[in-house]
């Protein structure tokens, strides 16, 4: 999650380096972070998201629990 605010900061304007030292994370922490793909967690949530929307969209938004 900080890294994400650091990316998110950096973007705004501020130098990673300033937003890193000002929320005491090390540069080589988040460029790490930063080249890393995403997690299993990640794409298991992904996919179940996938399968939610998937249903969603073909029971044109009327779906209980119980479908999904």
């Amino acid at each position: 999650m900080i890294y994400q605010i650091i990316e998110k900061e950096s973007s705004s304007g501020f130098s990673i380096e300033d937003v890193c030292q000002t929320l005491d994370v090390s540069l080589s922490g988040y460029y790490a972070w930063d080249g890393r793909g995403p997690s299993e967690r990640e794409k298991t949530n992904g996919k179940i998201l996938k399968v939610m929307n998937d249903s969603y969209t073909k029971h044109e938004g009327m779906i209980r629990i119980d479908k999904l």
